[in-house]
């Protein structure tokens, strides 16, 4: 009797660890995968676990994207496509629909999510979900737009990531400055109700309309909305119950029915509030947060659930604590990288330097701008967050001083840069 071909998936856009595990996990069960990724990002790793890898200079290029699925699928039939990268979601979905493939969410799914704008049309009217908020394209339109709302108001752009431009106002005097940085980023302007509480964001993997919830972080921010830390377990269990509630009510109001999803969520006086969320794992090495605190892989459940290789695992308690901190710095010339002594290396699970000795950085303005990170675990996610607070906190970045003016065209071309993904 013949034996099935193995199941062949298609990964469009597998960055950091999350990219990474996809690989490994589809080869722990047996599925064959290709890989869509920009061609900087392709590592030696991508190259010999995968069937193929292909290079594309720009993941977001969705005719791109169809042309080079097609070419795979005439010659070596798909069975699913998916992305865990946000620059792969919408290229993802629409390959899948224009083919005929399998996919975790149709491409109007997708779409919306990518544009805050689009989800917030979505929620009007919905009791629990609603969020004042106005899709501006002139300064004019957020001044009325803002004192519609009434002050505070976040100001941010409609399509960008990693709080890149998001911006608290709180008289008409800051408009201005707040709308013009979300401005140059090249998108529409959103002018939102202030949503006033902690910050956490929700891991979920749905699967034919059930939603598991798997972990509920808390963010830690600066001034300026740039997140700087993540903690798992993040949330009281009466809290984590409350917004694990509403997010899953809120994924059946959007149609996410199949996949992974990364929302964010204040909790305030009044309840959880939804900001954004995505078809997505979360960024920021949250997937290896959960995998360290509960032992459950996203990554893994990406590629092998869908494709009958694996049951979703059962929501556990989790039964250690992880965090991560970032180092940031003030602008000026990085001349060496923290020294950490043998005591403190010994209480990470990681320690990554994004930033080298000689480089010149500028103003924290998104999360790119960050200088590198700690990831510890501990008794709680609390415990592991004060161990990685405090080993950043004493081992900073030796930075002289800028003797140099970052020029208005370089921040310029800084922030758009960022906006496409790099």
């Amino acid at each position: 009797m013949p034996t099935a071909s193995p199941p062949h998936a298609v990964l469009v856009g597998g960055m950091g660890w999350t990219g990474a595990q996809v690989v490994t996990a589809a080869r722990a069960h047996g599925c064959r995968l290709s890989l869509i990724q920009e061609r900087a990002q392709i590592t030696e790793h991508h190259r010999a676990h995968t069937t193929r890898v292909i290079g594309v200079p720009d993941l977001a290029d969705t005719g791109t994207v169809i042309r080079e699925v097609k070419e795979i699928h005439d010659q070596d039939p798909v069975d699913y496509v998916f992305s865990v990268t946000e620059f792969g979601l919408v290229p993802a979905a629409a390959t899948a629909d224009a083919l005929g493939i399998g996919t975790p969410v149709p491409p109007n799914v997708a779409a919306m999510l990518r544009s805050k704008s689009r989800m917030r049309e979505l929620l009007c009217g919905e009791a629990d979900f609603e969020v004042a908020s106005h899709r501006c394209s002139a300064y004019e339109d957020v001044v009325a737009a803002a004192r519609s709302v009434g002050y505070p108001v976040i100001v941010k752009p409609d399509d960008a990531w990693g709080s890149l431009g998001v911006r608290r106002v709180d008289d008409e005097a800051g408009l201005r400055a707040a709308f013009e940085e979300s401005d140059d980023i090249g998108c529409a302007v959103l002018v939102e109700e202030y949503l006033d509480g902690p910050e956490f964001s929700v891991e979920v993997f749905s699967h034919a309309g059930r939603h598991h919830v798997l972990a509920v972080t808390r963010k830690v921010k600066l001034s300026n909305f740039v997140e700087t830390g993540h903690v798992v377990p993040g949330a009281s269990p009466a809290d984590a119950a409350a917004i694990a509630d509403r997010v899953t009510r809120f994924l059946d109001v959007v149609g996410l029915r199949d996949g992974n999803s990364h929302t964010e969520v204040i909790l305030t006086a009044s309840g959880p509030r939804i900001v954004e969320s995505h078809n997505r794992p979360g960024g920021d090495s949250i997937p290896y947060l959960v995998h360290l605190a509960t032992g459950i892989n996203l990554a893994e459940l990406a590629v092998a659930v869908p494709l009958g290789l694996m049951d979703v695992p059962r929501a556990v308690e989790p039964a250690t604590g992880a965090a991560i901190h970032f180092w940031v710095g003030d602008p000026g010339t990085v001349t060496d990288v923290p020294q950490l002594s043998d005591t403190a290396r010994e209480q990470c699970v990681d320690v990554t330097f994004t930033a080298r000795p000689g480089q010149r950085i500028g103003e924290v303005l998104h999360s790119f701008d960050r200088l590198g990170y700690v990831i510890t675990r501990g008794a709680t996610g609390d415990d592991a967050f004060a161990r990685a607070h405090g080993i950043v906190t004493s081992h900073p970045f030796a930075i002289a001083p800028a003797s140099f003016d970052e020029r208005e065209s370089d921040r310029l071309d800084r922030v758009r840069r960022y906006a496409r993904g790099g």
